[in-house]
């Protein structure tokens, strides 16, 4: 018998098995499944055709070795996709319950749901987020770095470091779910090494041995190159699992030349639908750069990195990108749009969800509020945060027509924190939209906002004034002057009745004082922290309505607000054609689509832009007016907007 230290904390207490098993990569017609053995005799797997069937259809034998600390990977071909088949271990000790197993997801599928996290330490407790996890049904579950915790006793030599990944995998929650969903793994600082550990790390052989024995799957990184990136096809998404810490240099790279050239061949030569960028470190957050917070993230180690990979995508049109990342304690959701391409097209845009922890502190310092660490600590891209124990969750649904993909946040109880819908088609290269933002400020003046310059409207004289448009910077000083450019706008604007004016800008706003001529101290601020009910970003105009109420409005939909309650009315979003009957229909097409802007003019009209057509409604009664819709360039009240598009 080998010495009882090669078994893990909390292993089984009888039978063939000290640990697992975990269904590990998986494709249709074949597995790999993991698992560590009681001793050095020889272990079978047996694959049964039916839970009750007295002879096994395939037996498969092994003889673990102390050497490899008793854990074993079996690869079981030649099954038939879709087949429901279990699977049981053998050996001189026993037999293990028989277990359903789950292949892969074929590649012509539509439809597939992935869970995951990152940041697993409290592996001793009742962990029911595991459970919460194996309730939602996934296809495949994904353990996105720090899949264990290791100390300095863990790292005095390879014995320690083992017993560091044992623990983790013998908590029973995760048993119970990784022995019925495959299962892949992909490491960062602290199962790699000491926190915040790079490539210069001594002992990143004995690192990559160990984290190797452990999950059961393939890491093609070339035989010159040891380090655990990979590409794996499952359903209808390619899982791009990424290496952050075997080539990373603090302020320098994340991925490395060799790991980056990969990268950009794979999605190019990729054709699944859907690509998942999987990550240990976060791409996307800009405030985890800042000196304030010196967070591991590509922004602040490899910024030319994820320059290059977004010029990449949008030079090469490379669709369905998104990412999944761990790390910081954080439950956080980021979006960036696309990079402007030189035929004045824009790339696809990139989102980012990342789910930590899984078992570990919260973050006592969130990003939000935005000047939790001074006024500046604000993130142009985070959209959403949970300062809580969670996981994720990817719904994919080619069929779900404007929702091919759902990403969300869970707690450990498997409720949704969070959930938004993307619509595939934006995950690709298309045209640069200018966004126009036009409102009345007075009875006298009017404003029109597109790209990074504006226009002041006479309503006395029906004329621009002279000398516009100017710079947006040198007329209202500190509204976005470091996010504005071709492309790239004022989303919407409201000028209250308190002296005060509102500028929206993707997922932040600040408060400009009208008689001051400057923004207020603080901002600018997250929607979604300030604003009750509304969209978290990208939103298309403001109109007043009713008493103290105010409609926002994104694309297709609206949002009543009350503004003295400080929250959205109940019943909201609604479609803008339940507000304004017939509105959602484009005059160009016929089709149901989103406006392009939206003003409530001194003439008592609520006016709708769609392309070069306009239509009016009355704002007391809501009833389309006579005469429309019409070309922009004819309307009384609008067509001076017609010259600045």
């Amino acid at each position: 018998m080998p010495p009882i230290s090669l078994h893990g904390w909390n292993a089984h207490a009888a039978g063939p098995l000290a640990a697992g098993p975990l269904i590990g990569e998986a494709s249709p017609e074949a597995v790999r499944i993991w698992a560590q053995a009681r001793d050095e005799e020889t272990l079978s797997l047996r694959i049964y055709a039916h839970e009750d069937d007295a002879a096994p259809l395939l037996t498969l034998q092994q003889t673990p070795t102390a050497e490899d600390w008793l854990c074993t990977t079996f690869q079981v071909t030649g099954l038939t996709a879709g087949g429901a088949y279990f699977y049981s271990f053998h050996s001189a000790h026993g037999e293990t319950d028989r277990m359903p197993l789950r292949l892969g997801v074929s590649p012509d599928a539509t439809a597939l749901l992935i869970a995951f996290g990152s940041c697993y330490k409290e592996y001793s407790r009742d962990l029911r987020i595991f459970d919460a996890m194996a309730r939602t049904s996934p296809d495949l579950f994904l353990m996105l770095g720090d899949t264990c915790y290791s100390d300095e006793d863990d790292r005095r030599s390879e014995a320690t470091f083992m017993a560091a990944h044992l623990r983790n995998r013998n908590n029973d929650g995760l048993r119970r779910l990784i022995s019925k969903v495959p299962t892949l793994g992909i490491w960062d600082d602290h199962d790699y090494g000491p926190n915040d550990s790079d490539g210069t790390y001594a002992e990143k052989a004995r690192s990559l041995r160990c984290f190797r024995r452990m999950w059961a799957q393939d890491n093609s990184s070339p035989e010159d190159h040891p380090a655990i990136f990979s590409r794996v096809r499952c359903g209808p998404v390619d899982l791009f699992l990424l290496d952050s810490r075997s080539f990373r240099r603090k302020r320098g790279h994340v991925l490395g030349e060799v790991q980056l050239r990969w990268l950009l061949s794979e999605l190019r030569e990729s054709q699944a639908p859907i690509k998942l960028l999987l990550s240990g470190s976060q791409l996307l957050p800009e405030v985890a750069a800042l000196p304030d917070w010196d967070w591991e993230c590509f922004r602040r180690d490899g910024a030319a990195e994820l320059e290059q990979i977004q010029r990449f995508l949008a030079e090469e049109d490379i669709q369905g990108v998104l990412a999944l990342s761990g790390d910081p304690h954080l439950g956080q959701l980021f979006y960036s749009p696309g990079l402007l391409r030189p035929d004045g097209q824009r790339g696809p845009r990139l989102w980012e969800l990342t789910s930590s922890p899984l078992a570990n502190r919260p973050w006592s310092k969130p990003v939000w509020p935005a000047d939790s660490h001074g006024e500046h600590a604000f993130d142009r891209y985070l959209l959403e945060e949970v300062a809580a124990v969670n996981f994720g969750l990817v719904d994919i649904d080619l069929a779900r027509a404007g929702a091919e993909v759902r990403l969300a946040l869970c707690s450990e109880e498997g409720a949704s924190l969070f959930s938004y819908d993307i619509d595939v088609s934006t995950l690709r290269v298309g045209p640069t939209r200018r966004k126009l933002c036009v409102a009345v400020r007075d009875e006298r003046r009017a404003y029109a906002f597109i790209d990074d310059h504006y226009v002041r409207y006479d309503l006395h004289k029906q004329a621009i004034d002279a000398g516009f448009p100017q710079k947006i910077r040198n007329g209202w000083k500190g509204v976005f002057s470091d996010r504005l450019g071709a492309g790239l706008s004022i989303d919407a604007v409201y000028f209250s009745k308190r002296g005060k004016a509102y500028f929206f800008c993707g997922n932040g706003y600040v408060r400009f004082d009208l008689q001051r001529d400057q923004v207020d101290p603080g901002f600018p601020r997250y929607i979604k922290t300030h604003w009750r009910g509304l969209w978290a970003h990208d939103l298309t105009a403001i109109l007043p309505a009713e008493g103290d109420k105010v409609y926002f409005i994104r694309e297709s939909e609206c949002i009543r607000y009350d503004l003295g309650s400080d929250q959205a009315d109940e019943g909201y979003p609604q479609l803008l054609s339940d507000e304004f009957p017939g509105l959602a229909s484009d005059p160009n097409t016929g089709a149901t689509g989103a406006i392009d802007a939206a003003v409530a003019w001194n003439d008592g009209g609520y006016y709708f832009v769609y392309g070069d057509q306009v239509m009016r409604y009355d704002a007391v009664t809501r009833s389309p007016s006579p005469g429309y819709p019409r070309a922009l360039a004819n309307d009384p009240a609008l067509a001076w907007l017609q010259s600045l598009r």
